[in-house]
């Protein structure tokens, strides 16, 4: 697919987000908190019971991407299922899309799930249906993103691309003794890259989002689509992208993302 980046979080707004299971003081709406660390549970079902996440956004919105993300100390389940219902009309309907159930695979410190639809789309109810492979486990997770994204016609450049990571920690050297004093904290991934040809379109919307999220709103980018799951990160822009236009009719644009917790 090439590269995708949200910088809207639809969700955030949502006329309603409601769930059928949830555990005392991890409810549902913490998946409208920034921080994936704030986590909603559902407690340990039967084999093959459901639950149920619902979210109205309160009329119908052009979304592209849905996307889930669970906290790094969370229990990442092997035993639960995911499927994914978008309707324009009616909670629980499938005229937008009916996405097959699937095992929710969380890879470790890269706990994301996401469905990317092929063509954006008006949506207005997504209902998430967990099914419980009966391993006894509570599903935890930590942030939900219903957003519209950004899919530039050519996708990054290799040339300009690293998958970095960077620490949460402090180090802080004394400038008398030398005394090196660190307090470790979580690694967390810093990817950097450059969509080298954007038409001025592409510009535009670059320039929107990076208005929008400035330094400080929450984005999901994934350099690498094919990467899967686990290439999608959830966080911020280091530097706000500033299109530079390139030759007379193309931009470029730079981009560092740095993981949220």
């Amino acid at each position: 697919m090439g590269t995708l980046i949200s910088w809207v979080n639809l969700a955030d707004a949502a006329a309603e987000i409601s769930a059928t299971s949830e555990g005392a003081g991890l409810g549902v709406r913490n998946l409208l908190t920034e921080p994936v660390a704030e986590v909603w549970r559902c407690p340990p079902l039967a084999s093959g019971a459901a639950a149920h996440v619902n979210v109205d956004l309160g009329g119908a919105r052009t979304i592209g991407l849905v996307a889930l993300f669970a906290p790094r100390d969370g229990l990442l389940v092997a035993g639960y299922s995911v499927r994914l219902f978008l309707s324009a009309v009616a909670a629980g309907g499938d005229d937008v899309a009916d996405v097959a159930l699937a095992p929710l695979d969380l890879p470790a410190g890269r706990g994301a799930w996401r469905y990317v639809l092929p063509v954006p789309a008006e949506v207005r109810f997504i209902q998430l249906r967990f099914v419980s492979g009966g391993a006894g486990e509570y599903l935890q997770l930590g942030r939900l993103w219903i957003g519209p994204d950004f899919r530039p016609a050519v996708p990054f450049s290799r040339t300009d691309h690293a998958r970095g990571v960077i620490s949460a920690g402090l180090a802080e050297r004394s400038t008398i003794s030398g005394i090196l004093s660190a307090q470790r904290g979580a690694t967390l991934r810093n990817p950097t890259f450059s969509l080298p040809l954007l038409t001025d379109a592409e510009a535009d919307v670059v320039e929107d989002m990076a208005l929008a999220a400035g330094n400080f709103g929450q984005v999901v980018a994934s350099p690498r689509t094919q990467a899967g799951a686990a290439g999608f990160v959830l966080g911020r822009f280091e530097t706000p992208p500033s299109p530079r236009i390139v030759t007379p009719l193309r931009w470029s644009a730079s981009f560092s993302v740095v993981e949220d917790l």
